[in-house]
């Protein structure tokens, strides 16, 4: 599998390329982090690509004012 980060493409699905529960609690917690706005993991099963993603982020921040 290997870090392959640079090669995920915005519409690129989290479960398609190998994504799994745990991933997902990882990846949920550190778009928090990093936002400042609440991700859950189901949030990545309705939203599973980085566009998609993107969206749910810019509509929270929007929602919080930040």
């Amino acid at each position: 599998s290997g870090s392959g980060a640079g090669e995920i493409k915005p519409d690129d699905d989290f479960f398609a390329l190998g994504g799994d529960s745990l991933t997902a609690v990882q990846l949920a917690s550190r778009l928090q982090d990093r936002f400042g706005v609440a991700v859950s993991v189901a949030d990545l099963f309705d939203a599973p690509t980085p566009a998609a993603l993107a969206e749910v982020v810019v509509a929270r921040r929007q929602e919080a004012g930040a």
